[in-house]
C-alpha cells in the first residue's frame, strides 16, 4: 500500500513505498526483519541501485549505507549560504537562506 507523505529523503510530497533496510532476499519477511523505511520510487529505486545485489553484508553495514543515503539528501537540500566574496549583496539583490531553489510543498490528491 502506498501513502502520501512527506519521503524522509527528498522531502517531497510523494506516494511512499515500503523499502525493507536488511534485504528479504537475505533476511527473510519475517519478524526478524521489520525495520523498514518509507520512501518515495524515486529514492527508492536509488537506495535499491547503492545495495550489493548478491553480496550479503552484515547489519551494521547495511545501517550504515541508510545512514549515509539519508544523510546525502539532508546534505544536497540544505546547502548553507555562501556570502559573496566582498561580503556585500548587490544592490537590490535579495537574501537566501541557502542556495537552493524553495520547494513546493502543497498537498495534491
Amino acid at each position: 500500500m502506498k501513502i502520501h507523505s512527506l519521503c524522509p529523503r527528498c522531502l517531497e510530497y510523494r506516494p511512499l513505498e515500503r523499502h525493507h533496510m536488511f534485504p528479504r532476499r537475505f533476511f527473510g519477511n519475517g519478524h526478524s526483519n521489520r525495520s523498514i523505511i518509507p520512501l518515495c520510487h524515486e529514492c527508492h529505486r536509488e537506495i535499491e541501485l547503492i545495495i550489493p545485489f548478491e553480496e550479503e553484508l552484515s547489519k551494521e553495514e547495511y545501517l550504515e549505507i541508510h545512514k549515509k543515503f539519508l544523510a546525502e539528501g539532508a546534505r544536497e537540500l540544505y546547502t548553507p549560504f555562501i556570502p559573496p566574496e566582498n561580503g556585500r549583496r548587490k544592490k537590490g539583490a535579495k537574501q537566501h537562506f541557502h542556495n537552493q531553489p524553495r520547494r513546493n510543498f502543497s498537498c495534491q490528491a
